[in-house]
């Protein structure tokens, strides 16, 4: 499967306790970056929550939240179980790029990666 920013894909993470399905973000196609999208906020980073709305990301069935606060690479086996699931509109986008300019969670070469690659959606 190719990947591209701003897209959404579920991917099954047979290495997270319990192994399950995650809706992820794909920031970084060519290195596997992602922010995972959560039922509830990460308490560690709560100032990285961001609160997305099936109205934003219909492929979500209630408000959930993603976690601008990490960038997860995927290995190569759980990419392979990707479904693309939907796409960025450009206001979430630019929501996804002002939290991530408010919080100190990635490193500024992370920021900068995302910031560069969400101003494409």
């Amino acid at each position: 499967m190719i990947f591209y920013t701003g897209h959404v894909y579920y991917i099954y993470c047979s290495y997270i306790i319990p192994a399950h399905s995650k809706f992820s973000l794909c920031i970084y196609p060519s290195k596997a970056r992602f922010f995972w999208i959560n039922t509830e906020p990460r308490k560690t980073r709560l100032d990285a929550q961001l609160l997305i709305t099936p109205t934003e990301l219909p492929c979500l069935k209630h408000d959930s939240y993603l976690d601008t606060g990490r960038l997860v690479t995927f290995p190569s086996s759980a990419l392979n179980t990707a479904i693309y699931k939907d796409v960025l509109k450009p206001s979430t986008a630019n929501k996804i790029k002002d939290m991530v300019n408010k919080h100190p969670h990635l490193t500024m070469n992370e920021r900068k990666l995302v910031l560069e690659n969400l101003s494409a959606c």
